[in-house]
């Protein structure tokens, strides 16, 4: 479609009409702040953790 071509309105004969003027633009959001680890990973971790100063501290 050319730039002089037009589209032609079209009214409806009943119900409510809605108008938008201005811009349409893109809406950027802030950036999330993932951690690197999960505090899943973090809980397994200091599970494994515990577990292997037991080990030593039994075998000693």
């Amino acid at each position: 479609m050319n730039k002089r071509e037009m589209l032609q309105e079209v009214l409806p004969k009943a119900g409510l009409v809605y108008s938008e003027r201005g811009n349409l633009t893109e809406v950027l959001c802030k950036p999330k702040i993932m951690p690197i680890k999960s505090l899943t990973l973090l809980q397994l971790e200091e599970l494994e953790k515990q577990a292997r100063k037991k080990v030593v501290k039994d075998y000693d």
